[in-house]
């Protein structure tokens, strides 16, 4: 038992150090300091406001999906909602140096009892899926009115059946997973996932849409939060153009391979390859999606190294 412990201490530890070594390193080599303290200084000067909303927003961010993460284990123990907050700040630290954040849900099972850690991952995949059915909800029909405005003669009903297609599947994959997870359990060359099968096919359809509603106030949140820092750094883009071009960004994001402390630059990029279509500011946007990675993943990230250096384990 002893040894264990300290086997455990030695993994905590080391997953603290590469975390925060990741993100010296991604901010040694970020190569756009430059313009990103002179868009920060213009921005202070004419529109420090739009940042004041931006912050005003964190809490409710956070504070969101902590209570989906909250939600999902509370069958398997009690968790206050401050246990659950260290437990997601703790993902944070754990996603930060895994492909599309594949670490976060077993980083905020460390938190649980050691008897619920693998279950806590499993349901983690199912507030993960919430989060991806809602960003396609509002990504595609966002991305079929942008390619409609810009490709016009060449729009027809290819573009709606493919979407229409996608967020059926996602759909019944999400609302049906009980049944699919029931029907699964029966099989025998399935005896070895059996008990991950048996707690998915436990979980009500009220309890998965109460987290889907969870996370489309989070998905509302965290896109308003990005529409505030673009118009900080003087991105010209009205309300309707920025719901268009924000919800597409956010369908190509999540759907584009890399790292969290990568994300800064892939963020940036991605912002500037769809937004620029409504605003020759690429600087302005490109500081936008650096800054709502800073503010949403990397400060996160270093709340969670210290709430994940002191659990015990």
């Amino acid at each position: 038992m002893r040894l264990l412990k300290k086997y455990y201490t030695l993994l905590k530890w080391s997953i603290v150090i590469v975390a925060n070594v990741f993100l010296i390193y991604s901010l040694v080599n970020y190569k756009g300091y430059d313009n990103l303290w002179a868009q920060w200084s213009r921005g202070m000067a004419s529109g420090i406001w739009w940042l004041m909303l931006v912050l005003l927003l964190v809490p409710l961010n956070w504070f969101l999906e902590t209570r989906k993460w909250q939600i999902l284990v509370g069958d398997l123990e009690p968790m206050p909602l401050k246990k659950a907050f260290r437990s997601v700040m703790g993902g944070n630290t754990t996603a930060f140096f895994t492909p599309n954040r594949v670490g976060e849900f077993p980083g905020r099972s460390i938190f649980l009892e050691e008897g619920n850690r693998l279950k806590g991952i499993v349901l983690g995949v199912i507030g993960s899926f919430s989060q991806t059915f809602v960003i396609l909800l509002g990504g595609i029909p966002a991305a079929i009115v942008l390619l409609s405005l810009f490709d016009a003669k060449n729009f027809n009903a290819i573009y709606l059946s493919a979407a229409t297609f996608f967020f059926v599947l996602f759909l019944l994959l999400y609302f049906f997973l009980p049944e699919i997870c029931k029907k699964l359990s029966s099989y025998s060359f399935l005896h070895k996932i059996k008990n991950i099968l048996i707690l998915l096919s436990e979980t009500s359809r009220t309890k998965l849409l109460y987290i889907c509603g969870v996370a489309l106030l989070r998905y509302f949140v965290f896109c308003t939060q990005l529409y505030f820092m673009l118009r900080f750094f003087c991105v010209d883009l009205n309300v309707w153009l920025g719901i268009i071009s924000i919800a597409t960004n956010y369908l190509f994001v999540t759907f584009t391979p890399s790292f969290a402390f990568s994300e800064g630059a892939v963020r940036a990029s991605m912002a500037v390859l769809i937004i620029k279509v409504f605003s020759g500011n690429t600087v302005g946007i490109a500081a936008a999606g650096i800054s709502i990675w800073l503010i949403n993943f990397v400060i996160p990230m270093i709340v969670g190294s210290y709430f994940l250096s002191k659990t015990k384990l």
